[in-house]
């Protein structure tokens, strides 16, 4: 979150955080939502290998999660459902 806040007060536009399920201080669900709770024009992206099902649910709810990542191997699919969750800006 200190990054986040970092690059939003140089004004950055962060367009989508991708967060780990597994970070080392917090779930990526727990981290996703304290990031809409203050930047909710940040799009959420999670990968749905990592997550639980209940989570993925309580992201969209919460969160506003954009877009759960099904296939992270192929690099191409990778692209494409990102660029998915937010096509104004491909």
């Amino acid at each position: 979150m200190e990054i986040i806040n970092e690059l939003s007060s140089e004004a950055v536009d962060i367009i989508v955080v991708v967060p780990n399920w597994l970070m080392p201080e917090m779930k990526g669900d727990e981290f996703s939502i304290q990031v809409h709770q203050r930047f909710p024009q940040i799009s959420k992206v999670m990968p749905s290998e990592q997550v639980e099902a209940a989570a993925t649910e309580r992201l969209r709810l919460q969160a506003n999660l954009q877009r759960c990542l099904f296939s992270l191997g192929l690099k191409r699919n990778r692209s494409k459902q990102l660029n998915q969750a937010w096509p104004s800006h491909e």
